[in-house]
């Protein structure tokens, strides 16, 4: 989870971040900070999606059925 450590060098005064795999999870930063998010969570869902496309762990046509049964 090399690439979870990179947010420590974004250049903001707070970061938190955090990596669930079906072998556990990891977390950086203050995972009790509170951040207001609003609405940048939906585009943010979506990078993440895109990012998952990009690894071939989604396919934006697999039925959602499908996409559901590989988080279990």
């Amino acid at each position: 989870m090399e690439a979870l450590h990179l947010v420590t060098s974004w250049p903001v005064e707070h970061v938190t971040a955090a990596v669930v795999t079906a072998a556990g999870s990891e977390t950086i930063g203050d995972t009790e900070r509170i951040y207001r998010l609003a609405s940048l969570t939906k585009p943010m869902v979506a990078w993440a999606v895109m990012v998952g496309v990009e690894e071939g762990i989604v396919a934006l046509d697999a039925p959602l059925r499908y996409a559901l049964a590989h988080l279990k």
